[in-house]
């Protein structure tokens, strides 16, 4: 399945304790509705076809890798699946992390 967020659009300004975002989600080149996140802590909104976000959700959790923190001690914490709004995550930090590269390179 390949999942893709476009016409990304970064409020870093507003961002407090998660990133402030909206992106339209792409599920095997369709459009199937609008992310977002106001940047306050909370989880990721999503406006659209919620079946097909269910479905992609499932197979996020089925596909993609498992995650842990560690633990005070180091050790690895307890494992959660990687839902669709950890992968939408994950594809949004790619996106802010491509930008920053580019500006540093512009200014080389």
């Amino acid at each position: 399945m390949k999942i893709e967020l476009r016409t990304i659009e970064h409020h870093s300004s507003f961002s407090e304790e998660t990133e402030c975002y909206s992106a339209a989600l792409w599920i095997d080149g369709a459009c199937i509705g609008r992310v977002s996140n106001r940047g306050t802590g909370g989880a990721d909104d999503f406006h659209g076809d919620h079946a097909a976000f269910a479905t992609a959700d499932s197979w996020c959790r089925l596909n993609l890798p498992r995650w842990s923190f560690p633990g005070p001690d180091g050790e690895p914490g307890a494992e959660h699946e990687t839902d669709l709004e950890m992968h939408c995550g994950a594809l949004l930090a790619r996106h802010v992390g491509m930008k920053q590269m580019q500006r540093t390179c512009a200014q080389i």
